[in-house]
């Protein structure tokens, strides 16, 4: 019993940490390139880096960890999705919409979003962030670093 206990532990401290996070199912990667479409497809620590996913649709995938610096998320739907630790440095996500994204931890230094729809940077790097036309009333940026 105290072997499952401790396994059921580690289990749970590696989920919440991210360490356990499983790196991109490459159909789910492929199905993103060639549809700009892959809801709750796992791309947890994929290179998109320059990618254009303009309007693509990604409710509730996970992109933990993954690079999408200087991206094209343009109108992109990322509601419910896990971006925990992503990198989106330079990247526009402007009128995106971002809804019950997890943003943990996520670099969002010099983004554009405008426009764009959330509800929570928690510990995110907003640094020379663009929010012109973005609400931020009900926003939960506890932790977050918002200096230009």
């Amino acid at each position: 019993m105290k072997r499952i206990l401790s396994g059921l532990v580690l289990g749970v401290s590696l989920a919440v940490s991210g360490e356990g996070v499983l790196a991109a199912n490459p159909q789910d990667v492929e199905q993103l390139k060639i549809t700009r479409s892959c809801p709750n497809c796992n791309l947890g620590r994929v290179d998109l880096e320059d990618a254009d996913l303009r309007g693509a649709d990604l409710r509730g995938a996970n992109l933990y960890a993954a690079d999408l610096r200087d991206a094209n998320l343009k109108g992109a739907n990322l509601s419910g999705a896990n971006l925990g630790r992503a990198d989106f440095k330079g990247a526009d996500l402007s009128d995106a919409d971002l809804r019950g994204a997890n943003f943990y931890a996520a670099n969002l230094n010099g983004v554009n979003l405008r426009g764009a729809k959330f509800t929570d940077f928690t510990r995110s790097d907003l640094s020379g962030a663009n929010f012109t036309g973005s609400n931020l009333w009900d926003a939960g940026v506890t932790g977050s670093v918002m200096e230009d």
